[in-house]
């Protein structure tokens, strides 16, 4: 079925949804094929945040009531009321906010209206509220809420533990680990099956089968950052290899399934996660599941297998190399079924390979199962019969294979069995056995739909028929003739109406409407056998008419174009039209009609996108829009039987390309058969209109002139024309934005279009007429017109000024922007912590530390939305120094999308003072060395960072110079500037600006990160060069501890990854 189906929320069934037909599928499979996932009953009283997916503490509140799950009405919806579902969540109590508009989806019913929390219950059913009945309530009034998180400090206490959470089992979910005494989800990054197994294996549960499962959200606690490379055998994830990694930008965190305990001697088919009647075949064994053995695997062990699980034992099909894995162990060899068995198990079997075998991890055995319509036959593999046909030599093609009667292809009857699919035999071929094909199963690309039937030879002499092209009708295709008892075709080159009206008498059809079809092409080969016919149309058979009078004169070869025809019922009726004419069902709107040989015919849909200017400029109109219906308010009329593709050059439809219909069976079949055009009377002199973006105010500028459409030049043309042209569209000439749309056909009526902003009509103001003046790229001026200016207009404001509204202080808000005297917002798409600093620093705050808000934050202004995908580097001045989008943001953004900021005010800070800073450690001795120049926090470039320059940071900073270690790019980041570069410290200065070092201005640095050092609380100085390895307190001096000297001071290596690599290494310096 290729039906839409639109339901609503009160629906109970689909009997009692709208449908409409949309698309015929190009191929025969079940790709769009429409699936459900259905909620088990919820608990009542229980209560969910929904619509988010990447921040938990926010989403659309929904509460269970009589195991339903519903809405909250926002009617009265305050911050008490917030913060009683925070808490009842197991969120934070404190910093609730209530939103409005936000997260709707208009589909659940509202449990909950008129609520009236205090603030201090523990659940949002203690506190008062209102029957649902009772209040006037619109379906998206949805009542939504930001929490905050609770603290997420020593919630757990072993290093290493793991589990699951936000699974509808206790064997799924995101994967948690235990680390610092907090609960951390793990970094999706690398995380795959070999990890999940290893997750699996810690919980206790199977191993085999574990699957990688992203879906399962961010927790409220940090990540781990760090990436896994598991090989599949370790016991806990903290065996695993694990490299630091910084997550903090997935929205999500890894998650597992797990399989969970089984029964012995269970079965089941894995493969393809929608269907179960087919692929590889597990079986429990000791409450784990394993494959089996495909060595001896045949039809009588798929006939059991198939028996045990439901479908029928016949046609059962043994299959190897058939959605195989790699990782699940091979519970039983050498099965031997009799087929009579009920179960696997009851077969004979062995658990151990026998010898002199193999029997690899992904050589599993398979199969395909049919449902219990699969019925015994008494056949033999490969018999062919035809079924279903007018004669003996017709019909679909039926095989018989393993007892059952079988199927290539479709249009199945109730009883019938698809079991072969991608027959391909070649012309020397003469048995089906010789021919390759393919197993079906429900996702084989062909299915019950378009059965495969044949008609054998076997004609009557002057007997004809239509071989169909695939198009809309049976009736249109190419014509066939029998000429000694073999069918044959007719030469296209001499072939005319009246011999397709003769040829269609003879079928039993209308001779009025008849077509002759020149221009199709079959590329069988097939003799010809009438040249040329010469029917005068009054004859009732094509025997009668003179033939092969021009032998030698035509075209048609072998292998080429032959004679097809298009006939019709007898509902077709004459009519006093001319050959040409067009005419709409509705004046100047509707179906489109085309008049051939006295007949008025509908034309196919599938190219009317191309065919408004010819057919509206026919009626004296001009084009507007163009589209494809059923027009089922209309009385049905025959399609012509070509379709036509025009370009701007054609002056009729006969004019056009035109190529043969196939309207039925197009896969741009959406809405209909015919075309269908509405046109508009024919513009006036001095209108314009904006077109191309399907929005009235956005849009390339048009203007009529002599009756006809044309654009203006982009070139000169400013935001004082786009002002005219908007206050000539009744729009505001205030905050007008410029765009630049390309139309390779429409003329350029207007260049240097030069208004001053006062003039009322663009014929008002200076410009230059088309010929004298050439514009360049031909790209024509475009602009977007604000509809609603209330109260946004400022003609104080300049272009790009921006300001904060609606935040607590006036250092935070939602981001509106002036552009031509008129305030607009800031659409949050792209928008993020670079753009929020590019922000803050334009309005006068620090540079760095801002907060990038999204969703509308700090509400919904007034103000539409005037630029969208803001893109900054973070070294601009201004919003409008950055990327950005205009059309955008007047196109595609909406309530709930305005991007927000809060900047931090500046805090100077004495020039020369350094700080370490890192946020992985609470450690005050590890991290990215700041350094403030004039006032302001700066990082170093670690080009020629190195270990004296680490040991004046430890000494200035208070630290032992002894063991300090310089480190590279481990604590970057992206905001702050170099203060400065090419530091040269002889390491016995007592503060770094002692040091030599140039302007950062002055040097390139942008290929290098920051520089970072670790310093050490306290060391000894000891006799030792950089580098130097030693081995202490162990039994020999051929082992014990590494040691490594660094700056002076001797330290431990620590374990992590330590490798035997490492050690030779150490052991190679050692002598």
């Amino acid at each position: 079925m290729s039906d839409v189906w639109s339901c609503p929320s009160t629906a109970t069934s689909l009997l009692e949804c709208r449908q409409y037909s949309y698309q015929i599928i190009s191929f025969n499979d079940h790709y769009y094929d429409l699936g459900v996932r259905c909620q088990s009953p919820c608990t009542n009283g229980d209560i969910r945040l929904i619509g988010s997916s990447t921040n938990p503490l926010i989403g659309r509140v929904e509460l269970c009531f009589n195991e339903t799950w519903g809405t909250i009405c926002d009617n009265n919806w305050d911050n008490n009321d917030a913060t009683v579902v925070c808490r009842q969540l197991g969120f934070s109590d404190q910093g609730a906010i209530a939103g409005q508009n936000d997260y709707t989806e208009g589909y659940k019913s509202f449990h909950i209206t008129d609520l009236s929390c205090q603030g201090t219950e523990e659940s949002v059913f203690n506190c008062s509220y209102s029957n649902v009945q009772s209040m006037n309530c619109n379906q998206y009034d949805d009542a939504y809420v930001t929490c905050t998180a609770p603290s997420t400090e020593r919630n757990c206490n072993t290093t290493g533990d793991i589990r699951l959470i936000g699974g509808q089992s206790q064997y799924e979910g995101r994967v948690e680990l235990c680390y610092g005494n907090s609960w951390r989800a793990i970094c999706p990054s690398s995380w795959g099956t070999s990890d999940a197994r290893v997750a699996c294996r810690q919980l206790n549960y199977t191993a085999n089968g574990a699957v990688a499962f992203n879906s399962f959200g961010i927790g409220l606690g940090q990540f781990h950052n760090a990436r896994f490379y598991c090989s599949g055998s370790e016991t806990n994830l903290l065996s695993c290899s694990y490299y630091t990694y910084n997550c903090n930008h997935y929205s999500y965190g890894a998650g597992v399934l797990c399989e969970g305990p089984c029964t012995n001697g269970d079965v089941q088919l894995k493969g393809d996660s929608r269907y179960t009647d087919f692929g590889r075949v597990e079986i429990c064994f000791n409450n784990t599941w394993g494959t089996i053995c495909d060595d001896h695997w045949d039809s009588n062990d798929a006939t059991v297998l198939c028996k045990q699980l439901g479908f029928s034992p016949f046609g059962a099909i043994s299959k190897t190399g058939y959605y195989t894995e790699n990782y699940l162990s091979h519970h039983i060899y050498s099965i031997n079924c009799t087929g009579n068995e009920s179960s696997l198990l009851d077969c004979a079997y062995s658990i151990e390979l026998g010898s002199g075998s193999n029997c690899y991890s992904h050589e599993d055995a398979a199969v395909i199962c049919h449902n219990l319509n699969a019925q015994y036959s008494n056949c033999t593999d490969f018999d062919v019969q035809l079924v279903g046909g007018d004669s003996p030599n017709e019909g679909k093609v039926q095989i018989w294979y393993q007892w059952i009667n079988t199927l290539y292809k479709g249009q199945v009857a109730e009883n019938d069995v698809l079991m072969v699919t991608d027959l391909g035999c070649s012309s020397t071929d003469t048995l089906i056995t010789q021919c390759s094909f393919s197993h079906f199963t429900r996702a084989s690309r062909c299915d019950g739909r378009t059965v495969a039937a044949i008609r054998c030879h076997n004609c009557t002499d002057g007997e004809i028929k239509i071989i169909p092209y695939s198009s809309y009708s049976k009736l249109i295709g190419r014509l066939e003739v029998c000429v000694n008892g073999v069918w044959g075709v007719i030469c296209r080159d001499f072939f005319d109406d009246n011999d397709a009206a003769v040829a269609c008498t003879q079928l039993g059809y209308s001779s009025i409407g008849s077509i002759a079809i020149k221009n199709s092409y079959y590329s069988g080969a097939i003799n010809i056998d009438i040249i040329d016919l010469n029917c005068t149309g009054g004859e009732n058979n094509i025997s009668n008419c003179p033939r092969n009078a021009l032998i030698g004169q035509h075209t048609c070869t072998s292998n080429y174009y032959y004679a097809g025809v298009a006939c019709y019922t007898s509902s077709v009726n004459y009519t006093n039209c001319t050959t040409g004419q067009i005419r709409l069902s509705g004046n100047i709107e509707g179906r489109v009609e085309l008049c051939y040989s006295n007949v008025w015919y509908g034309v196919c849909g599938d190219s009317y996108y191309s065919m408004g200017s010819v057919v509206c400029d026919s009626i004296g109109y001009e084009r507007d829009t163009e589209y494809r219906s059923n027009f089922v308010d209309l009385q049905d009329i025959p399609l012509y039987p070509y379709e036509f593709s025009c370009s701007s050059n054609d002056n009729s439809l006969f004019e056009c390309s035109k190529y043969v219909a196939s309207c039925y069976s197009s896969s741009w079949y959406y809405y209909g058969d015919y075309a269908g055009v509405t046109c508009r009377d024919v513009c006036q002199n001095g209108t314009i209109r904006l077109s191309g973006s399907g929005y009235p105010n956005i849009g390339m500028v048009e203007l009529c002139i002599s009756s006809e459409w044309g654009t203006i030049c982009r070139d000169s043309f400013d935001t004082y024309d786009a002002s005219v042209v908007c206050k000539q569209l009744g729009y505001s000439p205030y905050g007008s934005v410029l765009l630049h749309y390309y139309s390779p056909s429409a003329p350029e009526f207007i260049y240097d279009l030069n208004c001053t902003g006062s003039e009322e009509r663009v014929l008002s103001c200076p410009f230059i007429v088309t010929g004298s003046y050439s514009c360049s790229n031909y790209f024509d001026a475009a602009v977007i017109c604000q509809v609603n200016t209330t109260g946004n207009i400022d003609l104080t404001c300049s272009d790009g000024d921006v300001r904060l509204i609606g935040g607590i202080n006036d250092a935070e808000g939602r981001i509106e922007m002036c552009y031509n005297n008129f305030w607009g917002q800031v659409c949050d798409s792209s928008w993020d912590t670079t753009d929020a600093n590019v922000l803050c620093r334009q309005l006068g705050y620090q540079a760095t530390g801002a907060t990038a808000f999204r969703s509308s934050y700090f509400g919904n202004g007034p103000n539409p939305h005037l630029i969208s995908n803001v893109y900054c580097r973070g070294y601009e001045s201004s919003l409008l120094s950055c990327s950005y989008s205009f059309d955008q943001a007047a196109r595609y953004c909406g309530d709930g999308a305005v991007a927000g900021a809060a900047c931090l005010e500046i805090k100077n800070c004495e020039n020369g003072a350094v700080r370490l800073v890192n946020t992985h450690t609470d450690a005050t001795n590890v991290g990215r060395v700041e350094l403030c120049v004039e006032n302001t926090w700066t990082t170093l470039c670690d080009e020629s960072w190195d270990y004296k320059d680490a040991q004046v940071i430890c000494r200035q900073l208070g630290f032992s110079v002894y063991g300090a270690l310089p480190e590279y790019d481990c604590y970057t980041e992206s905001h702050l500037s170099f203060g400065i570069t090419e530091l040269n410290c002889t390491g016995d200065e007592d503060f770094l600006l002692n040091c030599s070092y140039s302007n950062a201005a002055l040097h390139n640095c942008q290929s290098h990160s920051d520089a970072s050092v670790v310093c050490q609380r306290t060391a000894y100085q000891a006799n030792c060069t950089n580098g130097q390895v030693r081995l202490v307190d162990g039994i020999t001096e051929d082992d014990g501890r590494v040691e490594i000297c660094i700056s002076q001071a001797w330290g431990s290596i620590c374990s992590s990854s330590w490798s035997i690599q490492d050690v030779l290494v150490v052991c190679r310096q050692l002598g």
